[in-house]
């Protein structure tokens, strides 16, 4: 922690910022006055994962009951071995709470580096009072 300006800055890293008055990334600021609490969230599957999926098990089925379909076979391995992939990179998303609602403010796949935040956003709203 170090002060500046009257402010308590409790993280900083490339993009983001958490001092005791303000929370900033993404070129949005919020001020941590009307901040509750913090969650992490994990993100559902997108379109395209769902739909290489619902392409790719049909093709795969089609490429494994037909022997003149080999090609078939192989695009429903890609199709499926791409959305697996993407699927296994979930994407996590940092919630602030406050008076106004929720709102997510930071998506990645560093799960670890929203802990970090997420700590950070705890630390300021607890030494806020």
């Amino acid at each position: 922690m170090t002060k500046k300006t009257g402010e308590v800055e409790f993280y900083r890293d490339a993009g983001v910022t958490v001092t005791s008055a303000r929370f900033s990334t993404n070129g949005q600021t919020i001020a941590m006055s009307g901040v509750t609490s913090v969650s992490i969230h994990k993100d559902p599957m997108g379109a395209i994962e769902v739909g290489c999926l619902i392409t790719g098990l049909p093709l795969l089925y089609w490429g494994f009951t037909s022997p003149d379909a080999r090609s078939v076979l192989l695009l429903g391995f890609a199709l499926v071995g791409f959305a697996a992939w993407i699927i296994g990179k979930p994407i996590y998303s940092l919630v602030l709470t406050s008076n106004s609602g929720r709102k997510k403010m930071l998506k990645t796949k560093n799960k670890e580096r929203l802990v970090k935040i997420a700590a950070a956003v705890e630390d300021a709203v607890i030494y806020r009072g």
